[in-house]
């Protein structure tokens, strides 16, 4: 008798799960259906991986805005995707995501060095409280080294909402002096 697979769960399924069951059972039923926002969410760390990687290959620490568009562009026509996985938004998320790969490359520089990771698919198997082994997994956006002994897990957002709570800035603090190595803007 062969073991049987372990059953995986993405990590953003769960968070969902912990919100409304019934979207996270919505989730898993529909597979890869993208709502437009989703879509959008897609694109933008497929462009931030790319311009990444680029800035990686350059050895440098910023990017052009007229670059991160060609990059942009270059992301937009997946030509490396698979046809049933090619992203269709309408024009009102195009120009949302061109805001934010604009910023991205206006208001961040990035210390490359220190990157270990780009948007790699991790897996932890965890034997459960019933004996069954399911595998948690996730795909951080970005994995940087901040020090000998700690890690910095970087979530790109896309979208451009207000902060859920107003958050009282910190003059001292390099990440609100709108150039920083450690996240991009939400």
């Amino acid at each position: 008798m062969s073991t049987p697979k372990p059953f995986h769960m993405r990590q953003s399924t769960l968070a969902t799960f912990s919100r409304c069951p019934l979207s996270a059972r919505f989730e898993i039923e529909a597979g890869n259906r993208h709502a437009p926002e989703l879509a959008r969410g897609t694109l933008a760390h497929r462009v931030l991986a790319e311009m990444l990687h680029t800035l990686h290959r350059q050895g440098e620490d910023s990017m052009a805005p007229a670059e991160a568009l060609i990059i942009l562009d270059e992301v937009l026509a997946q030509k490396d995707v698979p046809s049933e996985d090619v992203l269709v938004i309408p024009p009102n998320e195009l120009l949302h995501l061109r805001k934010f790969t604009v910023r991205l490359a206006y208001d961040w520089t990035w210390d490359t060095t220190k990157i270990m990771a780009v948007e790699q698919r991790l897996d932890m198997e965890i034997v459960c409280p019933d004996g069954v082994t399911r595998v948690l997994t996730g795909q951080p956006d970005v994995l940087m080294v901040e020090a000998a002994d700690a890690i910095c897990v970087l979530d790109a957002k896309s979208g451009f909402g207000p902060p859920k709570q107003p958050r009282d800035p910190d003059p001292a603090d390099p990440r609100r002096s709108g150039r920083s190595g450690r996240a991009p803007p939400h």
